[in-house]
């Protein structure tokens, strides 16, 4: 955040306009959010209405990158195919959710979607 400021990359009013022809700095904002999770035996006894189930998950850190804002698609492609690995899923099935993945790569990459 000091750095930010040194360099002048703050929003000169405070205000986001990330893509915004008027945007003209970086604003902090930073947030959580919090999912309760029950195990699926017990949601099953008690009779809940089962969305869905997590069958694995990874993590990972993007490394270097070109910007602070620019995902890493080496990175993302490998903590899929992690996690997908763990849940002893297939990738040809995922598809869709890799063509997504690849709009929201090309978004921030460029600036806009590329169908």
């Amino acid at each position: 955040y000091l750095t930010f400021a040194l360099y002048g990359m703050h929003s000169s009013d405070g205000r986001c306009r990330a893509f915004g022809a008027d945007g003209d700095g970086y604003v902090a904002a930073e947030g959580v959010g919090a999912v309760v999770l029950k195990p699926l035996a017990r949601a099953v006894a008690d009779g809940d209405h089962i969305y869905a189930v997590i069958k694995a998950t990874a993590v990972n850190h993007v490394g270097t990158v070109s910007g602070m804002s620019v995902p890493s698609p080496v990175s993302q492609a490998d903590l899929i195919a992690t996690c997908l690995a763990k849940a002893k899923l297939d990738w040809e099935p995922q598809v869709q959710l890799r063509e997504g993945l690849q709009k929201t790569i090309d978004y921030f990459a460029n600036g806009d979607f590329v169908d």
